[in-house]
Formats: structure tokens, sequence, C-alpha cells
């Protein structure tokens, strides 16, 4: 696959939030569903929060595509987006259950995306704003500030041990999905700077074959004519 721009990236990464929040919705009624037929414990869900939520995403990926259509400052809408999708996540996943959400996953999520249109110091930011917005989401309930969803109240020292593991997973992720990306992308330049070599040398020897005065007949092993 083609290393492309930041600015080539915009328009995948609306595609991908389309898909991914449509993912979002169907796996949350499947589950509200199953709850309901088979009699399962799970998060009780408000449904219309969670749609307003959804919904709502949809209306910023729709700006969003009107945005880069507009040809506005491709760092600064890639900032707004992953900005937006830190939050919209944050409030994914206290509206399905804080601590006990399936959707956790969701924050490596952004910070992956976000590795490919912000730069390095970017990804850093984006991964810290993400493991304050997760606290967040896990500390509020517990202290009483917001309502929670959970299924049961965690202790504090079994939500001291998941923010732990969310910011030692947050920066794992900047970290390493950074690295990589950085060599794709040198990977890249050497492969474009060795294309451009090849095409020189081929107009180097079209040049002298034009350029003789005589005949010139190349073939191969088998005799089949390759240049006349």
């Amino acid at each position: 696959m083609e290393i492309l721009d930041p600015k080539q990236w915009l328009p995948w990464l609306i595609r991908v939030r389309f898909a991914i929040i449509s993912l979002l919705l169907a796996i949350q009624l499947i589950l509200h569903q199953a709850a309901l037929m088979q009699g399962l414990i799970v998060v009780q869900v408000p449904l219309p929060y969670f749609l307003s939520i959804i919904v709502f995403w949809f209306l910023l990926a729709l700006i969003f595509q009107f945005l880069n259509r507009m040809k506005i400052d491709e760092r600064l809408q890639a900032t707004l987006q992953m900005v937006a999708d830190s939050v919209m996540v944050s409030l994914v996943v206290y509206i399905t259950g804080g601590v006990d959400s399936f959707f956790y996953f969701l924050f490596p999520v952004v910070i992956l995306m976000g590795t490919v249109v912000l730069s390095r110091l970017g990804t850093y930011q984006l991964a810290a704003l993400c493991f304050v917005e997760a606290t967040l989401v896990l500390m509020l309930p517990f202290a009483g500030v917001v309502r929670s969803y959970s299924i049961e109240e965690p202790s504090l020292d079994a939500l001291q041990f998941k923010i732990a593991t969310n910011l030692a997973a947050f920066m794992a992720v900047a970290f390493l999905a950074g690295k990589l990306y950085d060599t794709l992308r040198r990977t890249d330049a050497e492969l474009r700077d060795r294309a451009g070599q090849l095409e020189d040398l081929r107009a180097l020897n079209q040049d002298i074959v034009e350029s003789m005065r005589g005949g010139l007949i190349t073939t191969d092993l088998d005799g089949r004519i390759l240049l006349l």
C-alpha cells in the first residue's frame, strides 16, 4: 500500500469513521436484543442517549467531509477530527457502562488513526488526551459526580489498576504505531527514489539507442526479439 501524505489520508479517515460508527450502532443493537431475548446480565444502556451520541457523531463526520472538500488547512482538520473522535469515544464508553464497557478498544483505534494524520508529538498528545478522558470516565461515576452505568461499582484499587493499564497501553500504542508508520514512510521514500533512478537509467538507455547510427536488435535467450 502506498504511503500517502496526511492530507490524502483525511478522506480515508472520514470513510473509516462512518464504518466504525455504523459498526458501533449495530453491535449495541445486537447486544441489546440478545439481552432481551436471552435474559443476560449486561449493562443497561439508555438507548435514547446512545442513539443521540451516534447521530451527533454522524453529523460531525458529515461536517468533516464538507470541510475537507473546502480545502481548509489539513493540519487543523486532522487535529479537530481526532480531538472530536476522542471525545465521542469517551461518551460512548461512559454511556455503555464505563469500566464495564465493551468499547474501550476504541481509544487505541483513535490513537492509531491519529498516527497517520498527526505528527509524532501530536500522536503523543492525542494519547495523553485519551488517557485523561478515559480516567474521567472511570473516576467521575465512582466519585458520584455523574451517574454510573456499570453493572457493579468497582473498588478504588480496581480503578487505579485500570487507569495504570490505560496509561501504559495508550502510550505503547502511540509509540509503536508511530515507529511503524515512520518506518513505512522512510521505506516508501526510498522506493520512490529508486524508482526515479530507474526511470533516469531507462531514459538514458533510450537516448543512447536513438542516437546510434547503426541498427540494434536485442533478443532473449530463446531468440525472441525484445528491441528493434
